[in-house]
């Protein structure tokens, strides 16, 4: 046993280990005070750091700031930007006016080709008033289209006119002038009448104009009766002066595509036609112009059925005949550049059309064709009129 210092017991070597109790010794003890850091090891102490390390303080890190209280982002709504006015382009509907012409020059020929002396007999002046006809009924279909307010119970307004006008010539006594303003006078108010259903309810006017056309298939009829009525003595013969019925048709279809080549009046107008939510009542101006488009509708749609009365002599019995006119109007319409979406068309479409499907009957009359042809001919003038309105809405608009 070896004492180093007068109050050490000494180092038992029998058992290999060391007591140290308080007192002197020998040498100073060698205690390390150093603090160690979080990053420090304990090895990295001198002295007589035990094996196990030594208590160390740790830097206490801040307690972190509380976040800001949350705040639900604010959107800002972006200022309302003015739609820029519409522009639309004539030229595509000129263009495709030329192609109608070209197509009534053609057709023509192959008529002449089947009978050269045909427009020198009766079948000249019956193809002129059946010409004026549709030209009255297209543009009656082409302004409903032009103020986006489809009236598809034109046929029906022009045999009610038709009716009403040899009732009232014919049973009631009533002189020309007085029964043929009364007859225009029905036509424009079945217009209106469609117009306020549309606009107040906010509907299809497609669908407010066929009620008015089914009222008008019962109404009228149980008024003036079923029987075709002879249109009168006093009522002109159109026969003789086809040719003028014929141009004072294709002067109003003109003059009115002449006004609605006009941006302004366009405008005015198709402010019907239909943007956004189809389920919104159109404002008071759109009401005003729709009112205006269909009035005007319904009474070109009277106007035709007077001419087709005057043309055969009697009203139609039966009322039959409203689906054909109908679809007439809106072949002639539709094959000759209006868009049935709406505002947009040309200004001798109208009158072109109805001169190419006229000639175009004419010719299967020639060849001894079916009468059933003539409804295919028209429904067919509806189809291709529908890609017309593809291609015209493509091209008709100008950039802004």
């Amino acid at each position: 046993m070896r004492k180093q210092h007068e109050d050490d017991p000494g180092v038992d070597d029998r058992d290999g280990g060391t007591l140290t109790l308080p007192g002197q010794y020998e040498d100073a003890p060698d205690y390390d005070f150093r603090v160690a850091n979080q990053d420090t090891p304990t090895e990295m102490l001198g002295g007589n750091t035990p094996p196990y390390g030594v208590p160390v303080v740790a830097d206490v890190p801040e307690p972190p700031a509380p976040p800001p209280p949350y705040e639900p982002p604010t959107f800002t709504a972006p200022a309302a930007v003015p739609e820029p006015p519409v522009r639309d382009r004539l030229w595509p509907h000129l263009i495709w006016e030329i192609v109608l012409a070209a197509a009534v020059v053609t057709e023509v020929l192959l008529v002449l080709a089947q009978d050269d002396q045909v427009f020198r007999g009766d079948a000249g002046p019956a193809l002129m008033l059946w010409v004026a006809t549709a030209i009255l009924l297209g543009s009656a279909a082409a302004l409903s289209l032009r103020g986006g307010m489809p009236n598809v119970a034109i046929g029906a307004i022009a045999i009610a006119a038709g009716a009403d006008y040899a009732w009232l010539v014919g049973a009631e006594g009533h002189p020309f002038g007085e029964a043929l303003a009364m007859a225009l006078a029905g036509g424009a108010l079945a217009g209106l009448v469609i117009a306020l259903i549309s606009t107040t309810f906010g509907v299809p006017s497609w669908a407010a104009s066929l009620g008015v056309a089914g009222v008008l298939s019962g109404v009228v009829p149980a008024l003036v009766g079923y029987a075709a009525r002879p249109v009168g003595g006093e009522t002109p013969n159109v026969h003789v002066s086809a040719e003028w019925w014929l141009i004072g048709a294709a002067v109003i279809s003109v003059l009115g595509g002449l006004l609605l080549a006009q941006p302004a009046f366009r405008r005015f107008v198709g402010r019907s036609r239909p943007t956004g939510d189809p389920a919104k009542r159109a404002g008071f101006v759109a009401s005003i112009a729709a009112a205006g488009a269909l009035a005007g509708s319904g009474a070109l749609a009277a106007a035709a059925g007077l001419l087709d009365a005057a043309n055969r002599g009697t009203s139609a019995g039966g009322y039959t005949g409203m689906a054909e006119l109908a679809m007439v109007g809106f072949s002639v319409a539709l094959l000759g550049g209006v868009s049935a979406h709406g505002r947009r068309g040309g200004i001798f479409g109208v009158v072109l059309a109805a001169t190419l499907l006229g000639l175009v009957r004419l010719h299967l009359d020639l060849v001894g064709a079916d009468k059933w042809l003539g409804a295919v001919i028209s429904g067919a003038a509806i189809i291709l009129g529908l890609v017309v309105t593809r291609v015209m809405e493509r091209l008709g608009r100008r950039p802004v």
